[in-house]
């Protein structure tokens, strides 16, 4: 990402040159990464003569935003002068080439050395590297090579021609096929940690208790989320069937509340296969899948990838539309496609896809960027961004994309990875606009109510085993309610019980959340033995959790009261009878 970096150039001419085909040329860039960021360049370059009269005299490049530093050149003779020429938007290296070799198929070699402060940077949990763009006035063939320390971590975002292996200390990656037109960036580190700190704004207008809905950031197989603060605490919390956790608050008629909610999100991919609903290839109020047009070039962009390159290569970002909050859904967005947003980019290609069949939905979140214009931000509700995912049945999973970044940054990659800097708060899969993300809820439009930073540490809270209570229902089932106390989800929870043949299982409890289980009735007989008057049930949870929960059997007093009266009435009218038969 580097973003400062990303207007980083090299320009190359040979002053003698009429032709381009009159020398080939053979590059390769070397940059060695300390673990400070700080990066030593080896740029070595071979000219051969492909004419016996043609002798190149002169080289000379330009460094666009870094200030090279320590510049050397030489040859196998020995040095060779160089003069810089400094600006305000680049440094002019220029240098003398007196030993060149003549004739044809001879070859010019020479080399030149440079520091750069700064080509990798932290980004919380993260190194970043945005490689310099090279462009040359010749033909030649480029080799890049990248090394870096292995403390840097897993390399998570990469191009898609880069082979990479380690030795004892170091990543090593190269690139055979350098495209010197496409940035180039690397991602080392398995995971991204941010806290946030979200502020909500509810009011009842109406003359009775309402209970009102906000949205708060979700686990997804992308982001675990803790929270450290939800204040005040809600009735309950579910999950809608997009994944989106909703936090229910009851207000009185005619009142308001603010609410805070605070947390951190652990960013890292972690796919779980899943099946789409129906809902993620429907028609929706800013994805007309059914329209003329759309079906037109559904039918001819039949995969995830032409349809992101067309989405890509049809919009433009105009970041002067930033002050204005209007979401204009994919038609409007195909009308004036010079005067896109990123949700301009999510709903034209969300639409499309749907219509080609092919399950999409809207993710609308953070994303980190360090300068706005190059990764632009939704506009109206603080800091969010939006970006589509697409399920792919290969995997059995969605993934996400970003059109908006590869148009914004001239080429990143962001269909075939995803960085890290992405945090999702709601899903649009039903609705296309439901649930509204945090930020939409406010009492001031000006109001910040959004904020996220990346961490300095990982928060690891204990969590909490399930609470578990049964609630008797006369003359029916009992059921088994299970409540999360924590501020976190609790994953692959499993409850069973042999007695009460029960074995259910669920993916996920959210935070502050319940489920209910109806709970079949052991045999009468079965019931008023004494080992049945307390049950016990298994649980495991969170990978590596399990408990043994004991609970009251709720038909145990209740079927010896029953046999009881039974008896007692079986015993009555025996005695009426005996009496009478006295």
């Amino acid at each position: 990402m580097f973003w400062i970096l990303l207007g980083l150039f090299f320009f190359s001419n040979l002053s003698q040159i009429n032709a381009i085909d009159e020398f080939t040329v053979k590059q390769n860039i070397d940059y060695t990464v300390n673990q400070t960021g700080d990066t030593e360049v080896l740029h070595q370059i071979e000219i051969i003569n492909n004419f016996s009269q043609l002798v190149p005299k002169e080289y000379s490049f330009s460094l666009y935003g870094l200030n090279p530093l320590d510049i050397q050149a030489s040859d196998s003779s020995g040095p060779i002068a160089i003069s810089t020429t400094v600006s305000s938007i680049d440094t002019q290296i220029k240098l003398n080439l007196p030993r060149a070799q003549a004739g044809k198929n001879q070859v010019t070699a020479f080399s030149i050395r440079y520091r750069l402060s700064g080509l990798a940077t932290t980004k919380g949990k993260t190194w970043e590297i945005t490689l310099p763009q090279f462009q040359s006035s010749l033909k030649s063939n480029l080799t890049v090579n990248l090394k870096v320390p292995l403390s840097f971590g897993h390399l998570s975002f990469n191009p898609k021609d880069s082979t990479i292996k380690n030795d004892s200390l170091y990543s090593l990656i190269r690139l055979e096929k350098f495209d010197s037109a496409q940035k180039n960036v690397f991602i080392f580190g398995n995971i991204q940690l941010f806290d946030f700190n979200l502020k909500y704004y509810l009011e009842n207008q109406n003359s009775i208790a309402s209970l009102i809905p906000i949205s708060i950031p979700p686990d997804t197989s992308g982001q675990k989320i803790i929270f450290t603060k939800i204040n005040p605490r809600p009735q309950y919390v579910e999950s809608d069937n997009d994944g989106n956790w909703l936090a229910y608050f009851l207000l009185s008629p005619k009142t308001s509340i603010k609410i805070e909610v605070a947390g951190q999100a652990k960013i890292g991919s972690h796919p779980v296969p899943v099946i789409p609903p129906d809902s993620s290839l429907s028609e929706q109020l800013y994805w007309p899948v059914n329209h003329p047009e759309i079906k037109a070039l559904a039918a001819k962009y039949t995969t995830p990838k032409s349809i992101f390159d067309f989405v890509v290569s049809t919009l433009s970002y105009n970041d002067n539309r930033l002050n204005s909050s209007t979401r204009r859904g994919a038609l409007e967005s195909l009308k004036t496609p010079s005067d896109s947003l990123c949700t301009d980019f999510t709903d034209l290609f969300i639409t499309i896809a749907r219509s080609a069949g092919i399950p999409a939905r809207e993710i609308e979140g953070f994303a980190y960027s360090n300068n706005l214009k190059i990764k632009p931000l939704k506009p109206g509700t603080d800091l969010l961004h939006a970006w589509p995912e697409y399920y792919n049945p290969n995997t059995s999973n969605w993934v996400a994309v970003d059109p908006t970044w590869t148009k914004t940054t001239n080429g990143v990659d962001y269909f075939r990875d995803l960085d890290l800097n992405h945090l999702a708060f709601v899903i649009h899969q039903s609705k296309s606009d439901y649930p509204p993300p945090p930020g939409s809820y406010k009492a001031n439009p000006q109001e910040k109510t959004v904020k996220v930073v990346f961490a300095t540490s990982e928060i690891n809270p204990d969590l909490s085993p399930p609470d578990f209570s049964v609630k008797f229902v006369p003359f029916s089932s009992g059921q088994l309610i299970i409540k999360n106390p924590n501020l976190q989800a609790i994953s692959n929870l499993r409850v069973s019980s042999s007695p009460l043949n029960l074995n259910k299982s669920f993916s996920s409890l959210p935070p502050l959340s319940s489920q209910v289980i109806n709970l079949s009735q052991l045999p009468f007989f079965d019931s008023l033995l004494p080992q049945n008057q307390k049950l016990n049930l298994s649980v495991s949870y969170s990978a590596d959790h399990q408990k043994t929960i004991e609970i009251t059997n709720p038909f145990h007093y209740l079927n010896l009261l029953v046999l009881i009266i039974i008896s007692l009435i079986i015993l009555s009218v025996g005695g009426i009878i005996l009496s009478r038969n006295a």
